[in-house]
């Protein structure tokens, strides 16, 4: 049964979140301390991505200055180790911060430098870093594993108050990453089915320009608790090809990928009390421009001949109205709910433009999606979505324990690659080629969530945060939650093999609409021991199954703990130091979506379980000067991860090995 095959179920659901007698339990009778309903910081109904969606390195945090070199394709662990020396310096007010560190994984080295002044009346903020990472040694292997970047990113930031809740800030940003190098290109048959490994290309250079102004109002204006407009613009740009970096691996037929995405956007936001609850209302519009093409190649070596619209002139309009609501029922019961419409309207203006293929083809994109999808497509398209979402939050034994829940219906429509992404193989219709084809489906229907989530955490008097206590009292936190996700139509990456709905059985990539479930579950317990130690651990559970084809969901991350100690103390009366341990236990990955010839292939394989230890320390001098060192895979194991996540929408993603044994310093100084 389907929760929206049930509407009384659902309503019955959420009705039992409120009235159940696990949610009537004593209650806080201290009413002045109470604040009130409070909205999250954030919309209360989430924007959902496309899974294992695919894109380069996120631009802020620019540079994680806490931790060692970030952005490690072969680290993605559930929580990151504890870093209170160099924590204190970054949340120091002082004018100047700057630093730098050193990764033997890739011999990374990287730096920062960052100025803030600010008065009553003004705030002005620069920073600038670098990154510079190169591949990777794995033991027991002779070659270096391929990977590694060189990354320059600017951020300016000017902010005015003219009076008390009043405030503009405007931010530019420009991030660039060069000579990113992805995993190699090895041709490979599986179940009888030619593959080619890796994303076959390397982004050669990747530049993003963003631009973000915000005025807000916070004072009470005639009823109204908080105004808030905001506008956005960003600009990213693209170029990749196979050989600039690929001598030891030279390819017959040179290519050239290069794409540009073009965003403008605003919204504005109200918000004011009315009927007992704090409410929030929320219009914003967002207008995107995708153009791609692949230039050279297959079988062509001249690079002026386009032989792909990838991205075929993609107008993506999405138009939002968001209201929500928070109110307590009682001191210690609160309800939030939130409502979303969203009109999203797609289109292409390249769809008809001509390519030339292998053996001088000629073949447009409209005519590549018919082959899979039905003559006549329309490739124009409008989504209505409407999705709801109720949380509820129930504090009892002085709020030291909470119990919460929440139930919705998320919708969320195809992204540009889901819709219209546009490759024709390297071999146009040979059997060897069409695996290597990728075809966006412009009539795919968005997705539907329905989605329960259960939550249960319990704290001592004295907790405040790991590491750091109030004087009496014990000092520890618990926590425990859990979702189940129903997803209707979800938007699968799979392979032409004659399904309902597609034409073809030649294993090219397609998008698909099947049914899914998802599952989580995380245990999370801290205690703060003494005022010297602190331990933690976490476990994480990740489960997906496609339901309409009966088989595992890919990039579904596997069972993961991961354990810290850490020991904390004065350094007499000038500092602070710190050393800690972390163990981290992935289990294997057995529920794959591995096989090309009857499913998405997407999956490399089965991956074997692992255990890596982390060894790690510092010290800050008077809040101005702090190190942090560590070894990362203390024991020098040898493993991989199951969730890659490529840079690049590769239709046959690689395992990418982690490194061996690797040591990593990094320094930072307030000014």
């Amino acid at each position: 049964m389907k929760l929206n095959d049930n509407p009384a179920l659902m309503r019955g659901l959420a009705l039992r979140l409120l009235t159940t007698s696990a949610f009537i339990l004593p209650t806080s009778n201290v009413l002045a301390e109470d604040a009130g309903p409070q909205l999250p910081a954030g919309p209360l109904v989430p924007t959902l991505t496309q899974h294992h969606k695919p894109g380069p390195f996120a631009v802020i945090p620019i540079v994680d200055y806490t931790g060692a070199a970030s952005n490690k394709p072969y680290r993605k662990d559930n929580i990151d180790t504890w870093s209170p020396a160099l924590d204190s310096i970054m949340s120091s007010g002082k004018i100047v911060k700057a630093g730098g560190g050193y990764d033997g994984a890739g011999s990374a080295k990287d730096g920062f430098a960052d100025v803030t002044y600010r008065d009553t009346k003004h705030l002005v903020k620069a920073v600038g870093s670098y990154e510079d990472v190169g591949q990777l040694s794995v033991p027991s292997e002779t070659d270096k594993q391929r990977y590694g970047y060189k990354r320059k990113s600017g951020q300016f930031v000017y902010g005015l108050f003219p009076k008390a809740g009043q405030a503009l800030k405007i931010a530019v940003i420009h991030d660039r990453i060069d000579d990113h190098l992805t995993n190699s290109t090895r041709s490979s048959t599986e179940s009888g089915v030619p593959l080619v490994r890796g994303d076959g290309q390397d982004p050669i250079k990747t530049e993003r320009s963003i631009g973000k102004a915000v005025y807000e109002i916070k004072a009470p204006l005639n009823g109204i608790d908080a105004i808030k407009l905001e506008a956005t613009f960003v600009e990213t740009e693209r170029e990749a090809n196979n050989f600039t970096f690929r001598e030891s691996t030279p390819v017959a037929n040179y290519n050239i990928g290069q794409k540009d995405v073009t965003r403008i956007g605003g919204q504005g936001t109200v918000e004011f009390a009315a009927f007992g609850a704090k409410n929030r209302v929320r219009l914003g519009a967002d207008h995107t421009n995708y153009n791609g093409k692949r230039l050279g190649g297959p079988q062509l070596n001249d690079l002026n001949i386009v032989s792909a619209y990838q991205l075929p002139g993609i107008h993506y309009l999405s138009a939002r109205l968001d209201g929500e609501s928070a109110i307590d029922l009682t001191p210690d019961r609160h309800v939030n709910l939130g409502v979303r419409y969203e009109f999203v309207d797609t289109s292409a203006s390249d769809l008809h433009k001509t390519t030339i293929n292998a053996g001088s083809t000629v073949l447009t994109s409209q005519q590549l999606y018919e082959q899979y999808y039905g003559a006549n497509l329309d490739n124009d398209s409008q989504d209505h979505n409407i999705s709801v979402k109720l949380d509820v939050k129930e504090e009892f034994l002085n709020d030291n324990m909470a119990l919460t829940g929440s139930v919705g219906r998320i919708m969320r429509s195809g992204s540009q690659l889901e819709k219209y992404f546009a490759a024709p193989s390297r071999n146009i219709n040979a059997a060897i080629g069409t695996p290597s084809r990728n075809v966006g489906n412009p009539q795919i229907k968005p997705e539907e969530h329905y989605k329960a989530e259960l939550g249960w955490s319990w704290k001592g008097d004295g907790y405040v945060e790991y590491g750091r206590s109030k004087p009496g009292g014990d000092s520890w936190q618990v926590q425990l939650s859990g979702s189940f996700d129903r997803v209707n139509n979800f938007i699968t990456r799979d392979r032409a093999h004659g399904q309902d709905g597609i034409l073809l059985s030649d294993n090219a990539t397609i998008w698909r609409n099947v049914d899914a479930d998802l599952a989580t579950a995380e245990f999370d317990a801290q205690w703060n021991a003494t005022r010297n130690v602190s331990t933690r651990l976490n476990a994480a559970f990740n489960w997906g199954n496609n339901t309409s084809d009966n088989r595992a969901l890919y990039g579904v991350r596997p069972f993961e703990v991961n354990w810290l100690v850490d020991y904390h103390d004065d350094l007499t009366n000038i500092g602070t130091w710190h050393a800690g341990t972390k163990l981290r236990l992935v289990t294997r990955q057995s529920r794959v979506d591995d096989d090309p010839s009857t499913g998405s292939g997407y999956d490399v394989g089965q991956t074997g379980g692992f255990g890596v230890l982390d060894l790690y320390g510092g010290a800050q001098i008077y809040n101005r000067v702090a190190v942090k060192l560590g070894i990362d895979n203390a024991l020098d194991k040898r493993y991989s991860i199951h969730d890659i996540g490529a840079f690049t929408d590769a239709g046959a993603p690689d395992r990418v090995l982690a490194p061996g044994r690797t040591y990593y310093l990094r320094a930072t100084a307030s000014f």
